[in-house]
Parts: structure tokens; C-alpha cells; sequence
């Protein structure tokens, strides 16, 4: 399932609604359910977007405090998943949130 909220960088998510919207979503899913939430922006109008990713093998109330790139997103998605990276693919998986 993929559900996408939209709001354009003028008018961000309200933390308080995106707890509600998310709260039910992680008190229901099945145990081996990786949930991943990411913003999307124009071509350089970001300096930074967040990503939380949930689930098997994720460390839970870990924090990354240095920049990440969409691309080692993907590559954590795949590695958590047990997928094999495309060839010629450059995303390194974020080791420091794996348990």
C-alpha cells in the first residue's frame, strides 16, 4: 500500500496531523511490514527532507545527523527488503540505523 500526502514547502505537514495519519498505520501493521515516509520538493528549493523509516531490522529511535542521499535511501529500502541493488546502482545502504 502507498499512500502519499501532499503539501506543497509553503505549507508543511503539521506534526500533530501527520501523528494521527501515521499512528494508526504503525499500531496495526504486521511485524515484518517496512513502513517509509519521505518529503519530495522541487529541484533545488530543499536544503534537506526528512525520511523515517519503521520496521524488521530498522533501529528503533535512531537518528541520522549527517546528510543522506535519496539514493542511499533506496539502497536501505533494498537491503532491508533482501533485494538485489540494478547494476551500476551508487546508493550505499545507511548502516547506522540496521540493527
Amino acid at each position: 500500500m502507498i499512500v502519499r500526502l501532499h503539501q506543497n514547502h509553503l505549507n508543511p505537514v503539521d506534526p500533530k496531523k501527520l501523528d494521527r495519519l501515521l499512528n494508526p498505520l504503525l499500531q496495526n501493521k504486521d511485524n515484518d511490514t517496512l513502513v517509509v515516509v519521505g518529503s519530495d520538493c522541487a529541484p533545488n528549493m530543499c536544503t534537506a527532507t526528512p525520511v523515517m523509516i519503521w520496521g524488521p531490522g530498522v533501529k528503533k529511535g535512531h537518528r541520522v545527523h549527517s546528510d543522506i542521499s535519496t539514493p542511499d535511501v533506496v539502497a536501505t529500502v533494498y537491503k532491508l527488503m533482501n533485494w538485489s541493488h540494478p547494476e551500476g546502482f551508487s546508493g550505499q545502504p545507511l548502516k547506522e540505523i540496521l540493527e
